[in-house]
């Protein structure tokens, strides 16, 4: 139960990273490929996330 709420925290904060870099301090505009690459990048992130808490255990 606890390594659930732990990766539910890491995605609410890599999501909320990530977006907060590609918006604020890269200032990219609204548009679809930007999207799509911080979206690429946040599953990047979330992968190494989960084998990094796989091997702990």
């Amino acid at each position: 139960m606890k390594k659930n709420k732990l990766f539910a925290l890491i995605n609410f904060l890599s999501i909320v990273l990530t977006f907060f870099i590609g918006f604020e301090v890269i200032k990219l505009k609204n548009n679809l490929i930007n999207y799509i690459i911080l979206a690429i990048i946040n599953g990047c992130l979330m992968y190494l996330c989960q084998k990094l808490l796989d091997n702990k255990n």
